[in-house]
C-alpha cells in the first residue's frame, strides 16, 4: 500500500491538485490514508455537497484514530518487551551476585560448591 500511496500522492503534486485546492503537505510514513485525502482535497466543503464532504470528514477521522490505536499499541507491545528484558536482566544479575557470593563463602570455608 505505500508504493500506491506514493503514487497517488505524486500525481496530486505533479498536477498541482495539493496545491489548487491549498492542501500542500509532507508525505507522513504510512500512517495517511492517500485515497481519502486525494478525495478530501478533490471534495472540498466549498465544491462538493455538505453531506459528502462530512463523511469524507467522519472517514478521515476514523482513519485517523485508528492509526493512533496502533501506533500506541505498538509502543505498548515494545515497552512490555523492555519491561520484562529489564526484569529479566536484574533477577539474572541477582542470581549470579548471590553465586559469586556463595562461591566465595564456600571456597573460605573449604566447602565443595554445591551443584
Amino acid at each position: 500500500m505505500p508504493g500506491c500511496d506514493t503514487l497517488v500522492h505524486n500525481f496530486l503534486h505533479r498536477t498541482g491538485l495539493l496545491h489548487r485546492f491549498d492542501a500542500n503537505h509532507t508525505m507522513q510514513p504510512a500512517g495517511i490514508d492517500m485515497h481519502l485525502l486525494a478525495l478530501t482535497v478533490l471534495a472540498r466543503r466549498e465544491h462538493a455537497a455538505p453531506l459528502f464532504a462530512g463523511i469524507l470528514d467522519a472517514r478521515i477521522q476514523e482513519s485517523a484514530t485508528l492509526n493512533n490505536f496502533i501506533v500506541a499499541l505498538k509502543i505498548a507491545v515494545i515497552l512490555v518487551f523492555i519491561a520484562i528484558g529489564v526484569f529479566g536482566f536484574f533477577v539474572v544479575a541477582i542470581w549470579v551476585v548471590y553465586r559469586v557470593a556463595r562461591g566465595i563463602i564456600n571456597f573460605s570455608e573449604r566447602r565443595p560448591m554445591p551443584v
